[in-house]
């Protein structure tokens, strides 16, 4: 998981998520030997909602289970 300081809405548009992913999984992750990689963007926590913020934080407790 990582956090970003802009909206998902840029991070698409201009492609840096796609970038992002090729680098941080592909190239770096996969690389090291881990096949099952699933990579999820928290997009500027600190300037999204309340209810947005509990959907993050949720969506994490739920991948730590999932371990």
């Amino acid at each position: 998981m990582n956090t970003t300081l802009a909206p998902e809405a840029p991070y698409k548009a201009s492609g840096i998520k796609d970038a992002m992913n090729k680098l941080i999984v592909d190239a770096t992750l996969k690389n090291c030997g881990l096949k099952n990689v699933d990579y999820v963007f928290l997009y500027s926590p600190a300037g999204v909602d309340d209810k947005t913020r509990k959907i993050y934080l949720d969506s994490v407790y739920n991948k730590g289970k999932e371990i």
